[in-house]
């Protein structure tokens, strides 16, 4: 069972991370907020310590964790429409991991990566687990 912003924004109980939850919380337009990011594209693998994403999961471990939601177009911060992120692979997940603790001091260890959707509507969501330490 989770708990993420998901639930929280949409007044659910802890349960899976599900593809219909994922559909629900855009068919609400749900807002960001400190624990949910929208995305519409995963970061590049290439350079990825380099990119967005390591600033993204130290903010988010640093307000007390949340989730990064690739594959969701917003506008003005609130969740417009689902898009495909395309394949995630387990080479791209481990460069996930290993960006959230090479490329952030201190490191940022526990991230969970969900696959979700299928073929022309996969989403990948990153659980941020909350710090104990500051991250920069």
């Amino acid at each position: 069972m989770t708990f993420t912003a998901l639930h929280r924004a949409l007044g659910l109980a802890p349960a899976p991370l599900t593809d219909d939850l994922l559909d629900a919380a855009v068919a609400a337009g749900v807002a960001e907020a400190t624990d949910l990011d929208w995305k519409s594209e995963l970061p590049p693998v290439k350079g990825l310590p380099q990119t967005d994403f390591p600033k993204d999961v130290a903010a988010m471990a640093n307000s007390g964790g949340g989730v990064i939601v690739f594959g969701v177009r917003e506008s003005q911060k609130v969740a417009t429409e689902r898009v495909d992120v395309g394949e995630l692979d387990e080479a791209y997940e481990r460069s996930l991991r290993s960006a959230a603790i090479t490329a952030i001091s201190p490191p940022v260890f526990g991230l969970n990566v969900y696959r979700l959707g299928a073929k022309g509507n996969r989403a990948v969501v990153v659980e941020v687990p909350a710090s104990i330490d500051g991250h920069i």
